[in-house]
């Protein structure tokens, strides 16, 4: 049964083709797309693992860097997922499904209950939170206040707690490596590092699935 391999968009997934890396994935990782944003990456997700069987995932995309000490181009894998967005409000005076106390999944049967933060599995660069939300920071100053309610988070992106809850319920590991393609709150796209950023998220994949192997 083939392990999967998920790319948001289209656009990422040919930039990866396109690096000579990608040649070594192995013929039993399926790399297919998730699409764009949570909603579309939590049904994706599931769907393709319940068909093919999956018994590890990796999520691999860009992401807008929250650290200005990381170097656009580089990627990295992270310690947990957050997730910004679900709960009330928004800017400074949102309130996240914890913080009014509420889970965003208690299992009826298991009573397994899964918060605003998700554990990844773990390799040896990981560290730091990814933050996934509904809508990417549009300026710098939301980018400042995501970082404000995650001290910790090194990135924002759309789609990674999404593939995070589908894999806790399957209970199928998950690894997100991210390049940093930007830094977020930053729209101006003549700025972005796409392809840097993708190529260096492909080498750590491969890393990873080696690894694994």
């Amino acid at each position: 049964m083939p392990d999967l391999f998920l790319i948001p968009t289209e656009m990422e997934r040919q930039v990866m083709l396109r690096v000579p890396a990608s040649k070594r994935i192995p013929e039993t990782w399926s790399i297919e797309l998730c699409g764009f944003g949570l909603v579309s990456a939590a049904a994706r997700a599931s769907q393709r693992i319940a068909e093919l069987g999956a018994t590890r995932v990796l999520l691999l995309g860009i992401a807008g860097s929250l650290d200005d000490s990381l170097p656009l181009g580089s990627a990295m894998t992270f310690e947990r997922v957050v997730c910004d967005g679900i709960g009330v409000g928004s800017g400074a005076g949102h309130r996240s499904a914890g913080q009014l106390g509420w889970h965003q999944w208690t299992g009826n049967e298991t009573g397994e209950t899964i918060g605003d933060s998700i554990e990844l599995s773990k390799h040896h660069a990981s560290r730091g939170a990814l933050v996934s939300a509904c809508a990417a920071s549009a300026d710098p100053a939301e980018a400042v206040q995501r970082r404000k309610r995650f001290p910790d988070a090194l990135a924002e992106e759309m789609e990674g707690f999404a593939v995070a809850m589908v894999c806790r319920l399957h209970r199928v590991p998950l690894t997100i490596v991210r390049g940093l393609s930007n830094r977020a709150g930053d729209r101006r796209i003549d700025h972005w590092c796409v392809d840097a950023a993708i190529a260096s998220a492909t080498e750590i994949a491969l890393e990873i699935i080696d690894g694994s192997s």
